[in-house]
């Protein structure tokens, strides 16, 4: 079967830090896929992906050009995907992006064999009613709709009257070895330490009042970046310690020898969660309707503002290794059941052969004995 991916740029040439989630879903999916024999393209356009690299584990890179380097992938970068579509005439196009679903119908017209796949990412912040006219033309083009979340699901229901499949993105399993502490060169050791995931000044700071009051000789570490607002709360709570951001390899031993995750309300990688999820951590996060979806019932919720919730479950969670290990349990049961990108790539493949779309039940992990939730007054 021959699939081509157009509207998701590429993959960054820089740091990994810069690679956006919807990158990342192509490329692993696009190695899924040429495991399984396919043949895979991927349309691209600078700075997003080196020019040269035309091959990348089985998959095939088409560089297009882009009128604004700073803003790329504008209307000049779609119209020349569509170009290589009608070249191609692929059995599967997979969409991504508002702009790109705008053309749909001039796609169908080019290729009217092919299987058409919009996946859709987030929904429009500005034009409205051109997001309802691009909404009502791409529904009646495109053979299926995707959304990585339940959310989104629901939101595109509500707002445009659009039925999606829901199909969550995967993960990448770790295959090398995690890195030693030591090398790090943080002074951490496995297990004696609990990973805050946050980025906003007063998510830290609540976090940081609740954990005190645990009285734990765990550190708290946080993947941030220490300002000078810090430097007196890092003086006086020897507890604190910022380690700024990690990507990669080093992120992944971080959580996989954490003690605990802490996952507030603007985590920014759901990814990050996943690893924690794969690597048996016992997980504490923000009662939000994203999480909950992701972690179904094998993490332990507290209200956003409800400092107290919060400081029970730390407070019961970090003292308490049997507790740590029941929780990490089932979250990678779930993670493995649902969420590997082996796993994934089935629900991909039923909806690239549309009359074959299978549902994915909303929480399938079977459950183990866990330890009672903590009861917080």
């Amino acid at each position: 079967m021959k699939v081509i991916f157009i509207g998701q740029l590429g993959v960054r040439v820089g740091s990994p830090g810069q690679k956006t989630p919807r990158e990342e879903r192509i490329i692993n999916l696009g190695r899924a896929l040429a495991q399984r024999g396919h043949r895979v393209t991927v349309v691209t356009t600078k700075p997003y992906s080196n020019p040269t690299l035309r091959n990348y584990y089985g998959i095939t890179f088409v560089p297009k050009a882009s009128f604004d380097r700073e803003y790329p992938g504008g209307w000049l970068y779609v119209i020349l995907s569509l170009l290589t579509l009608w070249r191609q005439q692929p059995d599967v196009a997979h969409l991504h992006g508002w702009r790109t679903a705008s053309l749909a119908w001039l796609a169908a017209l080019l290729s009217p064999e092919t299987t058409f796949i919009w996946t859709v990412d987030a929904l429009p912040q500005h034009f409205p009613l051109a997001a309802r006219l691009v909404a009502r033309q791409a529904g009646r083009v495109c053979d299926v709709m995707t959304t990585p979340t339940r959310t989104l699901q629901y939101l595109l229901l509500q707002h445009y009257n659009l039925r999606a499949a829901y199909i969550p993105d995967g993960y990448t399993r770790q295959l090398l070895k995690d890195i030693p502490l030591a090398s790090l060169g943080l002074g951490l050791r496995k297990e004696q330490y609990c990973l805050l995931l946050a980025s906003e000044v007063t998510t830290i700071r609540a976090a940081l009042r609740a954990y005190a009051t645990t009285k734990s000789r765990k550190k708290l570490v946080i993947v941030a970046e220490p300002t000078a607002a810090w430097e007196r709360l890092i003086n006086r709570k020897s507890f604190v310690h910022f380690i700024g951001k990690k990507y990669g390899r080093q992120l992944r031993t971080l959580v996989r020898q954490a003690a605990c995750v802490i996952a507030t309300e603007d985590t920014p990688n759901l990814e990050v969660l996943l690893q924690a999820m794969d690597s048996g951590r016992s997980i504490i996060a923000a009662n939000i309707s994203l999480y909950q979806e992701l972690l179904g019932v094998t993490a332990q919720f507290y209200r956003s503002k409800r400092r107290n919730e919060l400081s029970g479950l730390l407070q019961a969670t970090i003292k308490r290794r049997s507790f740590q290990r029941a929780w990490g349990a089932t979250a990678r049961q779930r993670a493995r059941h649902h969420f590997t990108w082996e796993r994934v790539l089935p629900e991909y493949l039923a909806a690239y052969r549309y009359r074959e779309v299978v549902v994915v039940p909303l929480d399938s992990v079977q459950l183990v004995a866990l330890p009672r939730p903590v009861r917080v007054q």
